[in-house]
């Protein structure tokens, strides 16, 4: 008895000592984070496809996908940016972050009402924002999303990420609730439910974080604190950005061309299995950030991170996307029939996806911490190249499948020339870094 209740005692300081690090903390709440957003948004899509006909859910799937893209411009990966720096920011954390909340609020203004002023050249089928006030409105909430996303990056960045969670579990109960008073709106009902539930989550934890967690943040002594100017950021920050307007066109474009080229009933078909593969690919995407924020702080330990991080990741991902491809019919059913007739080869090609993403996104946040921008944009080019390239080529005669095969196809071929290249390493522990560095 004493030698169970012994081991017993030995595991669960074990298990509260892996919690404790940094590294598995911020991952496990961002993971946990993901759960709640795939819940939450598979709730709330399943009311969509419930309540609002196929057109409508494909043409506010188009919208969304749309807003997306324009607040990720608008952003300029500064997201991304701030889980770097924001660790070794200091007591220059505050002027840094209000600097970037203000540029990006400004180009989302200006990116959402360009793309207003032109839908009828780029976005044709989406002319019903233009109706009603839409159209001022798709401008405001393009900024409020842009800020949505961006206070993600600076929560992980200032370490809070377990607040992350509970920021998208508000967002996801209020579009819930929302969607349903708004049926019978079309559409447009479908996207002010989610516009609106960002706009009011912003502003609380905006002001949560530069009233709490930034002044705490500040008094934490760090090894390299310094200077956080623009000039010191310019360099990483234009180079970042370059790539990450490949990956936002290979993640936002998909809904947008298949909504084009095949219909947006087809796309009703398709964006329903994309959201759900897109929850198993922000597995991958949250670890990644996790792996970012700690090696940041420790580049000798970056290898050793990504492998550990990676198998972690791998071990969460396997189980999930064995029980998608399985369960396929079966998990669209709860949309309707029609999805799951006009989708299960999709959520099949898609769900696949995120196991060669992980090895992906870990070359990617190498490059990003060594400061080889070169290679990190080559590496988004080429992903979303070949991903968008072969969408293109195939979803004309296949619809969403064609997308589908493209977003798994781009990954797959990329992810296997950098296991063979930048990422043998991972492969082999004792091969030194082929960029020369440990």
């Amino acid at each position: 008895m004493g030698t169970s209740g012994g081991a017993r005692s030995a595991r669960l300081a074990a298990a509260r000592a892996h919690l404790q690090t940094p590294l598995f903390r911020n991952a496990y709440a961002l993971i946990v984070n993901t759960g709640i957003t795939a819940l939450l948004g598979f709730a709330y899509w399943v009311v969509a496809a419930r309540f609002y006909s196929t057109t409508d859910v494909g043409l506010a799937a188009a919208v969304i996908s749309a807003m997306t893209l324009l607040a990720g411009i608008s952003l300029f990966n500064l997201d991304a940016v701030m889980v770097r720096f924001i660790p070794i920011a200091g007591e220059q954390t505050r002027r840094l972050a209000g600097s970037v909340y203000a540029l990006c609020a400004v180009a989302a203004l200006v990116v959402g009402g360009l793309f207003i002023a032109g839908l009828d050249i780029w976005a044709p089928n989406l002319s019903f924002l233009a109706a009603q006030g839409g159209g001022i409105w798709f401008i405001v909430a393009t900024a409020a999303w842009m800020m949505f996303i961006l206070q993600d990056g600076i929560m992980v960045g200032l370490g809070q990420a377990v607040i992350v969670p509970i920021e998208n579990a508000i967002f996801g109960v209020g579009k819930l609730a929302l969607l349903v008073a708004l049926v019978g709106h079309g559409p447009y009902g479908i996207f002010r439910s989610w516009t609106i539930a960002a706009a009011l989550v912003v502003v609380p934890f905006t002001a949560l974080i530069f009233l709490r967690f930034i002044p705490r943040h500040a008094r934490i002594p760090v090894d390299r604190a310094g200077p956080m100017t623009w000039r010191a950021l310019r360099g990483y920050a234009a180079g970042d950005y370059v790539g990450s307007v490949f990956d936002l066109a290979a993640y936002s474009l998909l809904p947008l061309i298949v909504t084009h080229w095949a219909g947006p009933e087809e796309n009703a078909f398709f964006y329903q299995s994309w959201i759900i593969a897109y929850t198993l690919i922000l597995v991958a995407n949250n670890a990644s950030r996790a792996l970012t924020v700690e090696a940041a702080k420790d580049q000798a330990q970056l290898h050793a991170y990504g492998r550990v991080m990676l198998g972690h990741t791998l071990k969460l991902l396997l189980p999930a996307v064995v029980v998608v491809v399985l369960f396929a019919p079966l998990i669209l059913g709860v949309f309707g029939p029609e999805y799951a007739a006009g989708g299960t080869r999709t959520l099949r090609l898609l769900a696949l996806a995120p196991l060669p993403h992980a090895v992906v996104l870990l070359a990617l946040v190498t490059a990003r911490l060594q400061q080889r921008l070169r290679e990190l944009i080559a590496i988004q080019a080429a992903t979303s190249i070949a991903i968008l390239g072969t969408s293109l080529a195939l979803v004309g005669a296949h619809g969403g499948e064609g997308a589908a095969i493209g977003w798994l196809g781009g990954q797959a071929v990329i992810a296997a020339i950098l296991l063979a290249t930048r990422l043998r390493w991972l492969l082999r522990p004792g091969l030194p870094d082929p960029a020369g560095r440990a």
